[in-house]
């Protein structure tokens, strides 16, 4: 009879069975521990119960999330790193445990003010720098008129300095 050892199984069987039946055992176990719960109230005050992508109060919400910015299943060693633990409100952690591009998705509908405040400020450096072109041309305008006021002025004077010394002579 074959014991438990003698049996032959592949990579991927090896990681199916971890990431299925242990990880999950490990992680449940985790989240139930004394640790995780310190760190939990530790982060819940920290970021004083805001969630941290969109601002949301998360004090009123009966379970606020506290989200690892790097999956534990990515990096274990981090999973009870200050520095990788936020506040995320249930949408904002449903949406980027779920699906990286629903979450992008998400993030972007946040930005989008900002992306329009943004193309409203090139709107305005744009204007800005059509305004310093016309003054530029209005100064060139301006230094041509006064060059021409200034010869003719002068013309003007020595005509009549011409004409004072022509009458006194």
């Amino acid at each position: 009879m074959a014991g438990v050892n003698d049996i032959k199984v592949s990579d991927y069987e090896s990681e199916y069975a971890f990431y299925n039946f242990i990880l999950p055992k490990i992680k449940r176990d985790f989240f139930h521990s004394e640790e995780w719960e310190n760190i939990r109230n530790i982060i819940l005050e920290r970021d004083l119960y805001t969630c941290q992508e969109c601002g949301a109060d998360c004090k009123s919400n009966k379970d606020p999330q506290i989200d690892h910015i790097e999956p534990i299943t990515r990096n274990w060693e981090k999973r009870l790193d200050p520095k990788n633990l936020q506040v995320l409100c249930s949408d904002c952690n449903r949406l980027k445990s779920n699906n990286y591009s629903d979450y992008t998705v998400h993030l972007i509908e946040q930005l989008k003010p900002l992306i329009k405040l943004k193309e409203k400020i090139n709107l305005i450096h744009n204007a800005i720098q059509d305004i310093e072109y016309e003054f530029k041309d209005i100064e060139k305008m301006f230094k041509n008129i006064l060059k021409e006021k200034v010869h003719e002025t002068y013309k003007n004077y020595e005509e009549l300095n011409n004409e004072r010394q022509t009458a006194t002579a």
